[in-house]
Order: structure tokens, then sequence, then C-alpha cells
């Protein structure tokens, strides 16, 4: 018995920037805002039901969203020019919950039982630095922002056996067990793209960042699982952030000011067993936690001067 969803949401906005191609002075660039956001909900469950299968019991959400929000600049070939302003943000929250659960009577009997719940988020927020030939320019402000988890909820992912449900791995081979598993991932990155031919600009202002509002990352049993061999429940909540400013062999150049932060608010994985629980395994009972944050932050703005 297979009880399988599987979401893919994909979101993606860019907008092409400042260009001129008219010899003039005192040109004045526009604003360009990019933003977009994904939120998706996903769930794989068995409620209220009997099941009883020879073989093994599936029960298997899955969730890839990736979100990109880009913007590019081009070539700018005047006397003086104003590049104007960049803005992007992104920004993703996904549910996704797998369960058996139900009143009483509900039962589910296999060789094995797995309940998985998988969340995989990519965040990514892109700006490049203009081209420009010029004597003197007054440099654009960059603004950068990949965002994850930023709504009411946050990114939520579960796994769990509800209350006054019935659970049973009847099978006697080395893999018929009972899992309940939760896997959260948060890849995330503003990043503004190394330049090598910026010549007698003015860099101005670049903000880059990341935000994780919240995530919460659950596994847990609250009510009856029983099984020949083992029973595991196991939460992984993992965060990987990066921002990144690359400006490269600017010539005569009066640096602004740029900054890079990471920032998360909160990071929740927890596993456990309800007060209405009843757990009982012939070899190993395991509950695991584990939770991870990886961030990495860099100003590259070699090669000033002449």
């Amino acid at each position: 018995v297979k009880v399988l969803s599987t979401l893919t949401a994909d979101g993606y906005a860019a907008t092409g920037g400042n260009k001129s191609t008219v010899n003039v002075s005192a040109v004045s660039g526009k604003t360009n805002l990019v933003d977009v956001s994904s939120t998706t909900i996903n769930k794989a469950y068995i409620e209220n039901a009997v099941v009883k299968a020879d073989g093994d019991v599936d029960v298997k959400a899955s969730t890839t969203s990736t979100v990109t929000g880009e913007s590019t600049q081009e070539s700018v070939d005047v006397e003086l020019v104003s590049l104007g302003f960049v803005d992007v943000t992104t920004d993703s929250n996904d549910q996704v919950e797998a369960y058996i659960a139900g009143g009483k009577g509900s039962r589910v009997t296999g060789k094995s039982v797995d309940i998985l719940a998988t969340g995989t988020t990519t965040v990514r927020a892109k700006g490049s630095v203009p081209t420009v030939s010029i004597t003197l320019a007054s440099g654009n402000s960059v603004e950068l922002t990949a965002s994850a988890g930023k709504g009411t909820n946050g990114k939520i992912t579960k796994a769990y056996i509800g209350s006054g449900s019935e659970v049973y791995s009847v099978g006697e081979g080395d893999t018929d067990d009972i899992n309940v598993k939760a896997e959260s991932l948060i890849d995330i990155e503003a990043k503004v793209n190394t330049s090598t031919k910026v010549s007698g600009a003015n860099l101005g202002l670049y903000k880059v960042a990341t935000y994780t509002g919240k995530t919460d990352t659950q596994a847990y049993i609250n009510g009856t699982a029983e099984s020949y061999n083992d029973i595991n429940v196991a939460a992984t909540d993992l965060i990987k952030a990066v921002t990144d400013i690359g400006l490269l062999n600017a010539g005569i150049v009066n640096g602004g000011s740029s900054t890079v932060t990471n920032t998360v608010n909160s990071q929740n994985v927890s596993v456990g067993f309800g007060n209405n629980s009843k757990v009982k395994a012939w070899r190993n009972v395991s509950a695991r936690a584990k939770s991870k944050l990886d961030l990495y932050s860099r100003v590259q703005d070699s090669g000033y001067g002449l």
C-alpha cells in the first residue's frame, strides 16, 4: 500500500535593469523591483481507515520548492549617469505533512510501515553590478533579500502517528520497521555577481541579506505503534545560508559601503512520544533529532585604485 504525494513548485522572475545607448549627460536610471514568493501545502495520509497489507505500507509526502528572483544590469555608455536602484526580494513558505491518524478502530498493518515527510526549499536572490564605461558615475544601490519561512507559520515539516490510531509492523526481515521521519532542508542565497569591467565608477551601496523566519520540523508518535523489529522516530532540520558580494577590478573608485547579513529567527526540531502513545518493539526504539546551521558571508572589493 503506497500513499505518495509529490509536489514541485518553481517560481522565477527577472528584470533587465538599466540600459542607455545614447551619449548624453545626467541620465537617471529607473528603479528595478523583483518580488517572487511561493507558498505550498502538501499532505500524504491515511485517516480513519483499516488497512491490512501483505507487503509494505508507505505514506510519503515530498515537496521541492525553488524560488529565484534576478535583476541583470546591462552596459551603460554615457558621460554622467545615475544607475538607479535594484531591489530583489524572494520568499518561500512550505508545509509538508505525512501521517497516519484517526479515531478508535483506525488500524494500519503491514510488513513495514514508513511515514516520511520531506521538504526541500531553494531560494535565490541575484543582482548584477552594471558594466560602466564612463568618466564618473554615481553608482546604483542594490538590495537583495532572500528569505524562507517568513510567513506566519513558517516552514512546517511533520511526520507522525496521531492519537487514537494503531500501527503494526509484522514483518520479520531486518528492514521491516516502523519509521516516522521528517526532514527539512533550506538552501538560501543572496548574491551580487562579480564584475571585472567597472571603470571610473562609484560602486555605491550594496545590502545583501538572507532571512529565515521560522522552521518547525517534528516527528512523533501519539498513538499505538508495535513492531517485530525496530521503531525509529527521527527529525532533521538543516539550514544553509550564503550572502556574497563580488566586486573586482574597479579602477579609480570611491568605494561605497556594503553589508551582508544572515539571520535565522527560529529553528525548531523535535521528536517525541505523546501522552497517548503506546510503543512496543521486539528490538529497538530510537528517537533522534538533528539540526544544523551553516552560515557564510563574504564581501569582495579588492582591486581598488588606478
